[in-house]
């Protein structure tokens, strides 16, 4: 999330700790999911101060983070109802 604050700041490559957005891109798209800073991420890309490359993957980190979400919380609660009647 750092890196995407940075990003939306324009300042990112000033920060040699950090790589490029090129690289950003690149992290965005391999994780899998977040389970935490989904909304944090969600309001940076609808602020509309990141790169359009950034902000479609990030966008996309945010839906697949979604989905997994609601995919626990379904499984959490199959877990309950086969604990409860089994």
């Amino acid at each position: 999330m750092t890196m995407v604050s940075l990003a939306e700041a324009g300042v990112l490559n000033d920060f040699e700790a950090f790589d490029d957005e090129e690289a950003l891109i690149e992290r965005l798209n391999q994780k899998r999911f977040l389970w935490k800073h989904n909304n944090p991420m969600h309001r940076a890309v609808q602020r509309g101060k990141l790169n359009p490359r950034v902000a479609d993957a990030a966008m996309r980190l945010v839906k697949r983070s979604r989905q997994a979400r609601r995919l626990r919380e379904f499984a959490t609660r199959l877990s309950y109802m086969i604990d409860r009647y089994a």
